[in-house]
């Protein structure tokens, strides 16, 4: 099938973090008298320094010892910059933050490893309460006589993101489904559209949804709590015996989710009828349905390719010709046909 697609093109900010053991960033700036001063990321004044246009009063930025309004105890770096982070109505807080486009983006990448250092800074100073005297360097490497790999090795716990405990604990659980409940029958991908109205509907005047990627990642991720209420609650699909999934961000900035879903033995897809029922792969007819028409043609067909578009990014090819890599146009097939080989059961749906 040819047709168009669409994507969202954004300037990406990005920040690096270091691999090098340093407790803090290295924050140095010059005073009126030309003499330098290094100063901590958490001192008060380190924001209103370096982002100037926006404290144009000078306001302090986060410091460790902001009290909370109840309960007692201090603010951390991550309750104080979600509260900076939010759109408030105009007569009661003007958030000038909001309406920064590239200059929100970076102060967002800067927080944010700020508040990642200082998670990373808590584990490597707690690393008795998290029990990594088991896991020393120094043990595993007398264990596998090799002692020029001894040394001290910082342990990370599971509830690091990314981190490889929270990966081994992530993919065990995933495992440990499977085992019980059996293999998956349905994969969804859930992606994020920067053309909902409720993110349109929520930007500034002249603003893009490239401007706000903290306002696509909150409409995302309400819609995915509703899409996840209807497939495992009310069972749209099937009634659902076990679920799991991941969520990921593309390179452009969108974030999107894979679901696997397991289903009661009645609900399992076996015949072709039953892939029919849950899958589609036919473009809905434009007079009786012309709403998923124009989302199904805007969003879901790949192309146009090959002589019509030499220059698509799915073009290419060790030769002088140049082929789609996506291997389109399919072979068009009127039925869906069900196949199993060596005890492993493959769909093929056009």
């Amino acid at each position: 099938m040819q047709g168009r697609s669409t994507c969202l093109s954004s300037s990406d900010v990005a920040v690096l973090m270091p691999g090098e053991q340093v407790d803090r960033r290295d924050v140095i700036f010059q005073r009126r008298g030309g003499d330098f001063q290094r100063i901590s990321e958490l001192h008060r004044s380190y924001d209103p320094l370096h982002y100037v246009i926006l404290f144009p009063h000078g306001t302090d930025g986060f410091h460790l010892n902001i009290p909370k309004a109840s309960g007692g105890g201090h603010v951390t770096a991550l309750e104080f910059y979600r509260y900076r982070l939010q759109v408030r109505d105009k007569g009661i807080t003007f958030n000038q933050l909001m309406r920064s486009r590239r200059l929100m983006q970076q102060y967002m990448c800067d927080q944010f490893a700020k508040v990642e250092g200082q998670r990373l800074q808590w584990a490597r100073s707690h690393q008795t309460e998290i029990r990594a005297d088991k896991y020393k360097a120094l043990l595993d490497a007398v264990d596998a006589h090799d002692e020029v790999r001894a040394g001290t090795k910082v342990i990370l716990p599971p509830t690091i993101y990314g981190s490889p405990r929270w990966y081994a604990e992530s993919f065990q659980d995933a495992m440990a489904i499977v085992r019980v409940y059996g293999k998956p029958d349905l994969f969804i991908t859930f992606t994020c559209n920067p053309s909902w109205p409720e993110i349109k509907n929520s930007l500034f005047p002249g603003e893009q949804p490239s401007d706000r990627p903290d306002l696509c990642v909150r409409v995302f991720h309400i819609k995915l709590d509703v899409l996840l209420r209807d497939l495992t609650k009310d069972n749209i699909l099937g009634k659902v015996k076990a679920y799991t999934g991941m969520k990921e961000d593309q390179k452009r900035g969108l974030p999107h989710c894979h679901i696997l879903l397991t289903l009661y033995d009645e609900d399992k897809p076996k015949q072709p009828d039953d892939i029919d029922r849950l899958v589609s792969a036919e473009i809905p007819d434009r007079h009786k349905n012309k709403k998923l028409w124009e989302i199904i043609t805007r969003n879901n067909i790949h192309g146009p390719c090959g002589h019509l578009n030499p220059a698509s990014p799915c073009m290419g090819g060790d030769g002088p010709i140049k082929v789609c890599q996506k291997d389109f146009p399919k072979p068009f097939s009127n039925h869906t046909v069900v196949t199993d080989r060596h005890t492993r059961s493959t769909v093929a749906k056009q």
